[in-house]
């Protein structure tokens, strides 16, 4: 009986030990990562060359997210995001993107709500103040340092389109156009009315038109069509807009030979099946009323566009993808669901 007695007691401390060290060695490796990423964040400060490049900030911006998102009630959660929010206000310096310096000021926002006795709260209050101030009193860029980044862009985008052309295989997947189209888009985006951004919008309708011949897609060749137009409507004296007649002359009404619109084109593979799935979430109890929805922002940038949904608790919550439907012209959709929530008196119906 106390040899029984005994040898619980012995496996109760080896399990307990067992708990405690893999909670220690859960926090250690979460610390390794954190100082991965400032190592990160050092290394693209000390280097002028690797700041020109978006990817070198993304990559030190993901390694803390990555952090975060691994341990978020943890001690080095409200620090990763902190210098995360960093890292995108520093890059919005580089890139005068309106989506960076939103990312940044979300993520101050995000630890402020979050961890609101963290001594990152205090510091992210102070950010948001500078970046608040900072607005009231921003110059514009200069022309020149606009059309240069503009000139940047595009000849980032015409080594892409050289890739694709040089590539069948490649040309046989829609991700590898799009990547295309919307780096030529980015210029247009990133100066309007600058000297490059006819030639960004002109050459992202020429692709799509391209895409199109490979795809038979009626809403490619749409789209195309619908830049081209653009660049005739908003830069009448430019170069590009003779191009741009030119070129809707030669597709408008006309349909690649072989194939009816909307036909799957060779090798196609269907769209796959609509998916749901729920994400359960720590709720409060239903005895509480249901949650609000307080905001809903929402901000682009030339690869992706981010909605936030801002709750007054945590809520659970499911999402499902609609698949294309061409009858009715729908593009592939994503909707989700909140459960027992309510609209707040400042969001319009």
């Amino acid at each position: 009986m106390n040899k029984s007695k005994n040898l619980t007691i012995i496996m109760a401390v080896l399990f307990v030990g067992v708990m405690l060290f893999s909670c220690a060695s859960s926090g250690q490796n979460i610390k390794t990562r954190f100082f991965e990423a400032e190592r990160c964040s050092s290394n693209l400060s000390k280097a002028p060359e690797k700041q020109k490049y978006r990817s070198y900030w993304l990559g030190c911006i993901k390694s803390f997210i990555d952090v975060y998102e691994q341990d978020p009630s943890g001690p080095w959660a409200a620090a990763a995001l902190y210098r995360a929010a960093v890292l995108y206000n520093e890059l919005y310096r580089h890139s005068y993107l309106a989506a960076d310096r939103d990312e940044a000021v979300d993520l101050f926002n995000r630890i402020i709500k979050r961890f609101p006795k963290s001594a990152y709260s205090s510091k992210a209050k102070n950010q948001l103040a500078l970046l608040s101030k900072a607005g009231k009193k921003k110059k514009p860029v200069s022309a020149s340092r606009s059309s240069q980044k503009a000139r940047e862009l595009f000849f980032m985008a015409e080594k892409c389109h050289k890739v694709l052309l040089k590539s069948s295989k490649k040309q046989k997947y829609r991700c590898f156009w799009k990547d295309c189209i919307k780096s030529y888009h980015s210029v247009y985006d990133y100066d309007p009315s600058g000297p490059w951004a006819a030639a960004g919008l002109y050459k992202a309708g020429e692709l799509y038109l391209g895409l199109y011949r490979h795809s038979f897609k009626p809403d490619d060749r749409k789209q195309g069509i619908s830049l081209l137009e653009k660049v005739m409507r908003e830069f009448p004296k430019s170069a590009y807009s003779r191009k741009a007649a030119a070129k809707l002359e030669l597709v408008n009404g006309k349909e690649p030979a072989g194939k009816p619109s909307g036909a799957p084109g060779p090798g196609k593979k269907k769209d796959a099946k609509a998916y749901a799935c729920a994400v359960p979430q720590k709720d409060t109890p239903s005895a509480a009323g249901p949650a609000t929805v307080e905001d809903v922002r929402f901000w682009s940038n030339p690869t992706y566009t981010r909605v936030v949904i801002d709750t007054d608790r945590q809520v659970s919550y499911s999402h499902n993808l609609l698949k294309y439907d061409p009858n009715r012209r729908k593009p592939k959709r994503l909707y989700v669901d909140l459960a027992n929530c309510r609209l707040g008196k400042k969001i319009s119906r």
